[in-house]
C-alpha cells in the first residue's frame, strides 16, 4: 500500500506535545561517558570513532569556555574525520539549532521533536552526530536518546522472523516528485543492530505487515520508559552513533536562548 500525509508522525504528535512527555525526568545514564576534551589522549583519539560508531559508546565532551565554534569544529574533525556538510545551510561545517520566527523545520522551532535518526527519512544518513551546546535552555530542551538494540528486540519479540524483512532494501519504497529510492530499517553494525528511521517518512510504499512494524517502532521510541534523557550544560558536546541511537529533544520556551551546533560525520 501507499502511505501519505506523514502517518507515522500523526500517530505520535499528540504524545510529544503532551505535558507528561515534556516533563523533565533526567537520569544517571551509565552508558554516557563524561570526559574533558584535554583528557582525550592520542591513544583514545585513534579508537574513539569505532567506540562510538560500532560499540555504541556515548561521550559528553567538556570544552573550554573560551573556545569558538571554528576551533571546536576543527578539533572534532581531527578526531572523527571529515565533516558532512551537504544539508547544512550555506554548506557550513555545522548547522545551528535554535528557534527562529516562522520555522520551516523542527530544529528551527522550540517544539518537541519526534524521535529519529538524522536523515532517517532519506536513503542514506550520517554515521555519527555531535551536538555542541553553546547556550542551554533555562527550562526544557532535554536531550533524548533511544537504543536501537532495544527497538530491534521489541520488534523481534512481537513479530519473530517476520521482522527480517526490515533488514532488506525492498522493505520500503519512497517516492516524491522525481525522487525514488528503497531503504532498509535495520542493519548489522559490528555486534549491534543499527537503525535508520524517522516518523517524518512520507510518500512511501510497503506491505501492511511492514507498516504495522513501522507504527510499532514509532510508538516504542516515544515511550518515556524506553528513553535516556539528559540536559546538556554550556560548552558540553554529546557525540553518539546515528545508527545505534535515535535522538530528539523536549520542547522549551520560545524566548529561550537555547543554541546548539550540530556536526555530522
Amino acid at each position: 500500500m501507499i502511505y501519505n500525509d506523514y502517518p507515522l508522525f500523526s500517530n505520535v504528535k499528540r504524545i510529544i506535545n503532551s505535558d507528561d512527555y515534556n516533563f523533565s525526568e533526567l537520569y544517571d545514564n551509565k552508558k554516557i561517558k563524561y570526559i574533558c576534551k584535554d583528557n582525550i589522549d592520542p591513544g583514545l583519539s585513534k579508537e574513539i570513532y569505532g567506540k562510538v560508531f560500532s560499540n555504541g559508546d556515548i561521550y559528553v565532551i567538556e570544552f573550554h569556555y573560551d573556545q569558538n565554534i571554528s576551533d571546536i569544529s576543527l578539533w572534532l574533525e581531527s578526531i572523527f574525520g571529515p565533516l558532512l556538510t551537504y544539508k547544512n545551510r550555506g554548506l557550513k561545517e555545522y548547522e545551528t539549532i535554535k528557534p527562529v520566527d516562522n520555522p520551516k523545520w523542527f530544529f528551527e522551532s522550540n517544539l518537541s521533536q519526534p524521535v529519529h535518526t538524522d536523515e532517517g527519512h532519506e536513503e542514506k544518513q550520517p554515521n555519527i552526530v555531535a551536538l555542541y551546546c553553546q547556550n542551554p535552555s533555562y527550562e526544557g530542551g532535554d536531550s533524548i536518546l533511544v537504543d536501537s538494540d532495544a527497538v530491534y528486540n521489541f520488534i523481534f519479540e512481537k513479530y519473530g522472523k517476520k521482522s527480517d524483512i526490515l533488514f532488506h532494501d525492498e522493505c520500503l519504497s519512497h517516492f516524491s516528485n522525481n525522487k525514488f529510492f528503497q531503504k532498509r530499517i535495520f542493519l548489522k553494525i559490528s555486534n549491534n543492530i543499527g537503525i535508520s528511521f524517522s516518523p517524518l517518512l512520507n510518500k512511501f510504499k510497503c506491505t501492511e505487515d511492514v507498516y504495522a512494524m513501522l507504527m510499532d517502532i514509532s510508538d516504542f521510541i516515544h515511550q518515556k520508559e524506553n528513553q535516556y534523557r539528559l540536559r546538556l550544560s554550556k560548552n558540553q558536546c554529546i557525540v553518539f552513533s546515528n545508527y545505534l541511537y535515535l535522538h530528539s529533544r523536549t520542547k522549551f520556551p520560545k524566548d529561550s536562548p537555547r543554541t546548539l551546533f550540530r556536526f555530522w560525520f
